[in-house]
């Protein structure tokens, strides 16, 4: 007859949102033939639903995930070839878990509405249940046709963008629950929009929204209108990514209806990815075509933005303009392009997120893959912008030394670049936190093609 057990009870830290653990640990049998045990428990005293065998080990921890406060009462068991032990003496503790309380909006499109074949789906989503963070932690989006049963995944939308609507209304932690996914190449027909928040605080899927909308290829001339003329879909950018179009908003009375163009780029598209934002475009260009079109208050409508320093990879370039007539971002375009910089260039010191002291060197290289000769790029202007983020003007810290002996780069790209190294002495830069940015003027095009930065500490 096995002998019963001595258990003890240990709350452990809250493993995540959705779970606290538990860790029961108890002395071991001192009979030679125990092969294991067996651990008991239940929300009843002396009921236990639930058995778990978990060896020769005198600890096991589980994650007891029910929402709000609920009770648990365990017992221990030995075993051996052929019994079990009586329980031992029942422990037990109290667990407190987040209520899930989720909610999730879609702000774009809105219901019923008739969209070109690209646009952008965005909204926000948090449990407001979550003790930390926003409660979310994915959004999914997919597209029922209304021809179909099957849906279409349109994939994971960028989750984190700043939403200081949702911050004022429940809270500076739900602060950034924005999410948006943009849409390209859809087939034109009528579908059900459908997007899926996945909770941290019940490790679900627990919240489902809808919008119903109608894909064209030809949508009404109506409110805001935006195009992007150019780059067109699927473009091979080699160079400077130059986005111009126009936006124009019907409802306006006076001007063009809108003041304001933004352009984002998302990275790997559907993949989730937060997307780069590349600035306000430069809007009220002349476009006679427009004034012509729709009433010479509209000719100063057009907009334009150069953007260097893209990774290579697929984005879809995201463009939305703002109505004087709402103050909202009405107009949304979507643009697919696949950026394939000719300028490339790297910093190879000093690295990123290190502490240097002054005086240090910038040291890397930068070459145009479309120079015949040359290395096809004849100027790097070096500078440092203090405390990233904070708008305090940066401070150019000089022209670098080109023709720098880099053979490792020329048996990477050909030979005439073997000479594509740059350097750069600096003496004296004042302590604290900088990006430090090389820009690479090419040969070939006459303008600055690429950028790097790494940031550092100097101290």
């Amino acid at each position: 007859m096995l002998a019963a057990l001595y258990a003890c009870l240990l709350l452990a830290p809250m493993a995540a949102d959705a779970a606290t653990t538990i860790t029961l640990q108890w002395d071991a049998n001192t009979e030679p033939d125990v092969l294991g045990y067996v651990v008991r428990y239940g929300t009843q005293s002396g009921v236990y639903a639930t058995e778990v065998d978990v060896g020769k080990t005198t600890s096991w921890s589980v994650p007891l995930g029910t929402p709000g406060t609920t009770t648990y009462y365990f017992v221990v068991q030995a075993y051996n070839s052929t019994s079990r032990s009586d329980n031992s003496a029942e422990v037990f503790t109290s667990v407190t878990n987040p209520i899930p309380n989720p909610v999730l909006f879609v702000d774009r499109p809105g219901p019923s509405t008739t969209l070109p074949t690209d646009f952008l789906i965005a909204g926000w989503a948090v449990d407001l249940g979550a003790p930390t963070g926003t409660g979310m932690d994915a959004v999914h989006i997919y597209a029922y046709p209304s021809t179909s049963s099957s849906p279409v995944f349109l994939g994971v939308a960028s989750y984190g963008g700043a939403r200081t609507d949702v911050a004022a209304s429940v809270g500076a932690q739900f602060m950034n629950s924005g999410y948006t996914l943009p849409i390209v190449n859809m087939t034109p027909g009528s579908y059900n929009l459908v997007v899926y928040g996945h909770s941290t605080v019940s490790n679900s899927f627990s919240i489902v929204r809808s919008t119903p909308v109608i894909v064209t290829a030809t949508p009404p001339v109506v409110g805001t209108l935006l195009a992007v003329d150019t780059p067109t879909p699927n473009s091979v950018i080699t160079g400077a990514l130059w986005v111009g179009g126009w936006s124009i908003d019907l409802r306006s009375t006076t001007g063009t209806g809108v003041d304001q163009v933004q352009i984002w780029a998302y990275p790997s598209p559907g993949s989730g990815a937060l997307p780069t934002y590349l600035g306000f475009a430069a809007y009220g260009a002349r476009r006679d075509d427009l004034g012509a079109a729709f009433g010479t208050r509209y000719t100063n409508s057009g907009y334009n933005l150069t953007a260097t320093g893209l990774p290579a990879g697929i984005y879809d370039v995201v463009v939305l303009s703002r109505s004087t007539v709402t103050g909202g971002l009405e107009g949304a375009r979507v643009v697919q392009v696949n950026v394939q910089p000719a300028v490339l260039m790297s910093i190879d010191t000093p690295r990123t997120n290190t502490t240097i002291s002054a005086p240090f060197n910038v040291d890397g290289w930068a070459l145009d893959r479309r120079a015949t000769t040359t290395t096809g790029v004849d100027a790097v202007h070096v500078w440092a912008y203090p405390n990233p983020g904070s708008g305090t003007p940066a401070v150019f810290l000089g022209v670098a030394q080109l023709g720098m002996s880099r053979p490792d780069v020329g048996a990477a790209f050909g030979s005439q670049f073997s000479t594509s190294g740059y350097h750069l002495a600096i003496g004296a830069l004042t302590p604290g936190v900088y990006d430090i940015v090389t820009f690479a003027h090419s040969s070939v095009s006459g303008t600055f093609e690429n950028q790097q930065v790494v940031r550092v500490t100097v101290q």
